[in-house]
């Protein structure tokens, strides 16, 4: 027992020196990355420099960044791991020091394990969802600037300046990109990348090819505002004809992993049988199985293009 404490202590010791150590370089490393994507930024703008360069896939670092602000979540992906480690191993060593069963700590485990991810993924669709519908607005705002005679950045700052979050926080970012010396398209590119979303995408689209072959952009930002309308309404429409299915198929498949956290919580030796037999095995494999696919199944079923 003693030597699980001294570990215990150890490990939470490092974890808050680890934080504090975060928090004390936030400002030079948030001045380091921003340098290094100014630089970034200057080369990508070469068209030619653009093709000789090899393609290369983002650090871990940075697809974790592009995903916490996505959802929303203001924290770096150091202190988001940090975190995300932290829910699994100070949890699973409680029970380890209460002498729980072996069982039981895996459960716990596995909720560590799986929750932080989750509540990433959920921010992320709620935050989407309130993006997308922001965006019929904000592209009206924007065509009323323009038929004022403000530019395109004018109206972008509008938008961040008068319009609430999400929108508002993605805009500013953007115009603030703009500013530190970023051209209009790659500051337009990356509110894709980061957002994510296909009205915007066919925004940003409509918006560049205006810029490099001319045309009104006041009429084409109009029909962008009635389409996106129109698209977010029959998506509604499609959500609640769908409501159903939805409900019932998430309904189903959370009942048996429900009972049986809630078994392992409660009764671990009834559920051990089916850790130490082949049979039980088989049988949480077969079981495993047949949850995924009806899960597929039935998000194949509630899931329609339009």
């Amino acid at each position: 027992m003693s030597i699980i404490l001294a570990v215990a202590s150890g490990l939470f010791a490092f974890i808050v020196a680890a934080i504090l150590l975060s928090l004390g370089m936030r400002d030079r490393i948030n001045m380091v990355r921003r340098l290094k994507e100014l630089t970034d930024k200057e080369t990508a703008d070469s068209p030619i420099k653009k093709q000789r360069q090899p393609k290369r896939n983002l650090p871990v670092s940075r697809v974790f960044a592009n995903e916490l602000s996505t959802a929303g979540i203001r924290m770096r992906p150091e202190e988001f791991l940090i975190l995300w480690l932290c829910s699994i191993l100070l949890p699973s060593g409680l029970f380890l020091i209460m002498d729980a069963h072996p069982v039981t700590i895996t459960a716990v485990v596995i909720a560590g394990l799986t929750a932080p991810p989750l509540i990433v993924y959920r921010r992320k669709a709620k935050r989407l969802l309130l993006f997308e519908k922001q965006l019929s607005d904000a592209l009206m705002m924007m065509g009323n600037g323009l038929r004022a005679g403000l530019t395109l950045q004018q109206t972008m700052a509008n938008i961040a300046h008068e319009m609430p979050d999400p929108i508002a926080r993605e805009f500013a970012r953007t115009v603030k990109e703009i500013q530190l010396g970023s051209s209009v398209d790659l500051a337009l590119n990356n509110l894709v990348q980061r957002v994510k979303s296909m009205d915007l995408m066919l925004t940003v689209s409509a918006i560049q090819i205006q810029r490099q072959v001319g045309g009104n952009l006041l009429e084409i930002i109009e029909n962008l505002a009635a389409t996106i309308k129109d698209r977010l309404k029959l998506k509604d429409d499609i959500r609640v004809m769908t409501s159903t299915g939805r409900i019932s198929g998430l309904i189903v498949g959370m009942i048996p992993v429900a009972i049986g956290g809630m078994l392992m919580l409660i009764n671990p030796e009834y559920i051990q049988t089916f850790f130490e037999t082949s049979m039980g095995v088989k049988m949480l494999i077969v079981a495993g199985c047949m949850e995924l696919t009806g899960f597929l199944v039935i998000k194949r079923i509630v899931t329609i293009k339009y």
